[in-house]
């Protein structure tokens, strides 16, 4: 569990209470536990350290917004700050995203996403991700290495990553709250790679688990996306009253969360391409 975080003896000793941890390795400790560590805030953090998560934070956000050149600028910044806890992993987490996303530059994107899962997981093996006791971090940095493949074309490969990350998250995380964060997210990218390579019954199976996992978690940003892509699956199907169920589904909860520019994008999608034209909502 503790592997590449601390040693075995200073565990022991943590859990002993002999010794207090820092931020940097309590947080790791919990997630592999598959627990929330934000929830310990009160007991671990000085304000000067929550200074340096809420900045962390902030760039994480930028970069889902696909604010790319702020999130740079920023982890510029937070790299200079004398209080940063020079976490390597986070640095080269953030640094592989920008190398896809920014530079375009997808080998570089793989080495970075690597060398920080080498951080905490020395021999890293790509063949071996569904034994691994991951981090938020560590998921992260292989989802990364998944889009790589994507990007170059390499679907297969793209996919099989993400069947043994969900394998991982499927066997090992303990604390669903903590699941919540990555497993839509994976499951959407799953069933997208599914798609591409023509898997459409499996896609249906892991959109219908998605909806299913966002309705239980109360998660509202992707169910819409799940009913698209299923949608998408159904109509490659020739199931037509069913993929038409499905994206108006879609069609709904996008004009619902007020997403304006995907319900738009989705509705002339469906007539350009599919020749579909699903009655308007508004």
């Amino acid at each position: 569990m503790c592997e590449g975080i601390t040693s075995v003896g200073n565990l022991s000793r943590i859990e002993r209470g002999e010794r207090l941890p820092d931020w940097y390795t309590f947080e790791r400790l919990m997630q592999r536990l598959g627990e929330r560590p934000e929830k310990y805030y009160k007991h671990i953090v000085t304000s000067e350290m929550k200074r340096i998560l809420d900045t962390k934070d902030e760039i994480v956000k930028k970069i889902q917004e696909t604010r790319y050149t702020e999130a740079e600028c920023l982890l510029k910044e937070l790299e200079a700050d004398s209080a940063f806890d020079n976490d390597i992993q986070f640095v080269l987490k953030i640094k592989s995203s920008l190398a896809i996303f920014l530079e375009k530059d997808y080998r570089k994107a793989y080495e970075l996403a690597v060398q920080g899962l080498q951080v905490t997981i020395a021999l890293f093996d790509e063949t071996k991700i569904n034994k691994y006791l991951l981090t938020y971090d560590e998921v992260i940095l292989i989802n990364t290495i998944s889009v790589v493949y994507f990007f170059e074309g390499n679907i297969g490969k793209s996919l099989e990553i993400l069947l043994l990350l969900k394998s991982s998250l499927d066997t090992n995380y303990f604390d669903e709250t903590e699941k919540v964060r990555t497993y839509s997210a994976l499951l959407y990218n799953i069933s997208k790679y599914m798609a591409h390579l023509e898997q459409y019954v499996e896609c249906v199976d892991i959109c219908n688990e998605g909806i299913e996992f966002c309705r239980k978690h109360r998660e509202a940003f992707y169910p819409p996306m799940f009913h698209y892509s299923k949608g998408y699956s159904l109509f490659n199907l020739k199931q037509v009253d069913a993929c038409k169920k499905s994206f108006s589904l879609s069609l709904s909860l996008y004009w619902g969360s007020e997403r304006n520019a995907e319900y738009t994008l989705l509705k002339n999608n469906l007539i350009t391409d599919l020749n579909l034209d699903i009655p308007t909502i508004e």
